[in-house]
């Protein structure tokens, strides 16, 4: 089978990490997989390209204007059908409105859209425009994808219920017992002989990091001896500096920027917090489970199923940074309980969130897909 996932990548993250997980686990059931990218006029190589290519695979890139655009639906359109893909998936707004813009075609291809996540968070903005055109051109997709029940119950989403199908994501658990290298880095440098509390993530409104600044204030005022540690970058890092700045947390709280190796500093830290106002299933909360690491979470999207409903890590209600605070105490007393949140965590992804699971679900939709295509 040969497929063709297209996505407009701001950066690596969640969902850019998952795809490229997903095509070294689809070529390795003998499909034939390459990325398109698609990216505005002028911009010569995003990270995602970078990152696929040092894979060993094909990337086709698609550089149009903003916004809706016909013409660049019709190319990508044409060079689907001129490689001979069976299925080209979609994944985020961009890709599946350009996609939708030309469903209506004699294809030769089956076309499939996964909903990572709603990321809008305000009421009117542009990006709540997109969103409503988003929903209108899932209509045209063969099948929908969503990574978790909370999103196949959305009722933006009812009606296409009919081609809705849930497939977790999921991540390679590597059997190796991992260990941090010793090396200087201002991650390590910041963290030494701290108890560490870390969120990885866009720096973006709808992940909550203003509400994790300030359970963090408030569990520094129990005398705990601790770090915080922000890895990620967008367009609240300024106010978020602001923020740290006004509160006296310069020496407490550590804005790293964006880092392609996030990953590998989650062995340093004691707590993983995901203050998220909205998700899907974070691919950085299956990270942190699988390093080890206990997960204070907010209970959005398909948070509450990874985590088990509470048996493998604390679910808070969102925006409550008290509730975070609480966790954060009651995890920094109690090395058991962490104990006991890491093990059952690890448990649920082993059941649950292989990347192995994963990609055989999705096999069986696109294998549906194009029997239908044949009737």
């Amino acid at each position: 089978m040969k497929i063709l996932h297209l996505i407009d990548s701001g950066d690596m993250y969640g969902a850019e990490n998952f795809i490229v997980s997903l095509m070294k686990a689809q070529r390795d059931l003998l499909n034939e997989t390459v990325l398109g990218s698609i990216g505005d006029r002028g911009v010569s190589i995003k990270k995602i390209e970078e990152v696929t290519e040092a894979a060993q695979f094909c990337v086709k890139r698609f550089r149009m204007r903003k916004g809706p655009n016909l013409l660049g639906s019709l190319r990508i359109w044409s060079q689907a059908k001129c490689g001979a893909f069976d299925i080209v998936h979609t994944h985020g707004y961009k890709a599946d409105i350009l996609m939708g813009l030309i469903a209506w075609r004699r294809r030769g291809f089956g076309l499939i859209a996964t909903v990572h996540g709603w990321t809008n968070v305000e009421d009117f903005t542009r990006l709540r425009l997109y969103e409503w055109l988003h929903r209108k051109m899932l209509r045209a997709m063969d099948a929908v994808v969503v990574v978790s029940n909370s999103l196949f119950s959305d009722p933006r989403l009812k009606q296409i219920r009919k081609k809705l199908y849930i497939v977790r994501n999921g991540i390679a658990l590597d059997t190796k017992n991992t260990k941090l290298e010793t090396l200087e880095d201002p991650i390590t440098n910041f963290v030494q002989g701290a108890f560490v509390v870390a969120t990885i993530g866009r720096l973006s409104p709808e992940k909550g990091h203003e509400i994790l600044l300030t359970a963090f204030k408030l569990f520094l005022q129990t005398g705990a001896y601790a770090k915080l540690v922000i890895i990620g970058d967008g367009v609240k890092r300024d106010k978020l500096l602001r923020a740290v700045s006004r509160d006296g947390l310069d020496n407490d709280v550590f804005l790293t920027g964006y880092r392609n190796d996030a990953k590998k500093f989650l062995p340093l830290f004691d707590v993983f917090v995901l203050p998220s106002l909205t998700e899907g299933t974070p691919i950085t909360l299956l990270e942190a489970m699988a390093a080890g690491v206990p997960v204070v979470a907010t209970a959005v999207g398909g948070v509450p199923d990874v985590l088990d409903y509470g048996a493998a890590g604390i679910i808070v209600a969102p925006n409550m940074p008290e509730s975070i605070a609480k966790a954060l105490v009651e995890l920094h007393r109690s090395p058991e309980l962490r104990q006991q949140l890491t093990r059952r965590a690890y448990e649920c992804l082993v059941e649950k969130y292989s990347i192995r699971a994963c990609v055989q679900s999705y096999q069986r939709v696109y294998e549906k897909v194009l029997a239908g295509q044949k009737q």
